[in-house]
């Protein structure tokens, strides 16, 4: 499983995580690296932003909605 984590409008890449299973962590992983690299940490920020995914398992997780709120 790949997850990648990409600027809408700029297409820009901003996290990614590769793994051979398709679980939660995979996609917290991908969403934490773009979180630093967009805002450069994994607390709360300034800006608003639209995180959008396919709804799949890994992204409705507890782990994964759970990073995404705080």
């Amino acid at each position: 499983m790949s997850v990648t984590m990409d600027d809408g409008i700029t297409r820009e890449l901003l996290g990614w995580h590769l793994s051979r299973s398709g679980k939660a962590t995979t996609a917290a992983s991908a969403l934490e690296h773009a979180l630093i690299s967009r805002f450069g940490t994994l607390g709360r920020v300034n800006n608003a932003f639209l995180l959008r995914s396919d709804n799949g398992p890994v992204f409705t997780s507890r782990k994964f909605t759970a990073l995404a709120r705080s």
